[in-house]
């Protein structure tokens, strides 16, 4: 039996509502392969979010996870949730239409994280489809910037999100960058899990092109989450490195290989949950690297287990780098 004991500061639960997209990502890692329903709002669903709520203090869902826009259900869900009380904020391909958009909108959805990796044609088809033409891609860059600027003029919270896997890759980001910064859009980098050595020098001769300096550090309290905030001193603005700490849950991952060998990818990152479309139960899932009966539960076992306190506080890894001397703010969502 896992022992997780108090995690009492995770207000975020990652939901996943569809698994399909329209989208063939090379540095997407699709998070995990349980088959999972294609969610409707239904009282099972209200029941399940209710508990993690008033248990966990999760006042907040983050819909993930492939392409949330393309469940026709997004709608009834983010209407509901926000009814409960709690934040909806997802992260998206930014492949959708006007209506859908402020289909997203009317909801009352809080954020959307929008994952653009290039605004270069060639290099969009190259990473992200390969099947289709020119004219396409540069029909879809434009939808893209139309819909982050719309949601952002409406006071929607928007970031744009960009891998930079290793130097080559240095002028692609800084494109994307480039155009988001001028508009006051939040800019996040984000580091190739599989490839983190060359995507940390890269982040370092980014940060240095832009005559960067490190502003603070932000934890997300319970998780490996954290962001680290640049203030770019040329452009009086700043941006957005994401990083993961290494960050645990002792009885879990001190049984798994990739923890003793320091090659986990992801660490304890969140709770995320979903139907699971051979049970027809709500199941928790708390590491995608380890799939096994452990890292996967029914989420009122895991419930159970929390109020019985056999959950046991997430710990910094012996290889993590110390947190002291760091400016930490302590918030609850990323």
């Amino acid at each position: 039996m896992i022992n997780f004991s108090n995690i009492s500061e995770v207000w975020t639960v990652r939901l996943k509502i569809i698994e399909s997209c329209n989208w063939s990502c090379d540095f997407c890692h699709n998070e995990w392969d349980i088959d999972a329903w294609v969610l409707e709002w239904t009282t099972e669903l209200r029941d399940a979010l209710v508990k993690f709520r008033d248990s966990l203090n999760v006042y907040e869902i983050h819909l993930t996870w492939w392409e949330p826009s393309l469940n026709k259900n997004i709608w009834d869900i983010v209407t509901w949730a926000r009814q409960l009380w709690m934040k909806v904020k997802m992260t998206t391909n930014w492949q959708f239409s006007e209506n859908v958009r402020d289909a997203l909108v009317d909801s009352g959805i809080d954020a959307v994280n929008f994952s653009l990796q290039s605004l270069d044609p060639d290099l969009l088809i190259q990473m992200m489809t390969k099947t289709k033409d020119v004219e396409w891609a540069k029909w879809q860059i434009d939808s893209a910037k139309s819909n982050i600027r719309n949601l952002h003029s409406q006071g929607i919270k928007v970031r744009v999100n960009a891998v930079l896997w290793w130097i080559k890759d240095l002028e692609r980001v800084k494109g994307v960058m480039n155009w988001a910064i001028p508009t006051w859009i939040e800019m996040r980098v984000l580091d190739d899990l599989l490839n983190k050595e060359a995507s940390a020098r890269a982040i370092e001769t980014l940060i240095w092109s832009y005559n960067a300096k490190l502003s603070r550090t932000i934890f997300t309290p319970w998780t490996s989450s954290s962001r680290k905030i640049y203030e770019m001193q040329d452009w009086n603005w700043e941006f957005t490195v994401k990083h993961i700490e290494q960050v645990y849950l002792p009885d879990l991952c001190e049984w798994c290989a990739h923890f003793w060998s320091n090659t986990c990818n992801e660490w304890f990152y969140n709770i995320r949950m979903q139907k699971d479309r051979k049970t027809w139960k709500f199941i928790v899932v708390l590491c995608i690297q380890n799939i096994n009966q452990e890292s996967v539960v029914d989420s009122e076992t895991f419930l159970s287990h929390y109020h019985n306190k056999k959950y046991e506080v997430p710990t910094i890894s012996r290889w993590s780098w110390s947190i002291q001397g760091k400016r930490i703010i302590p918030i609850g969502r990323i």
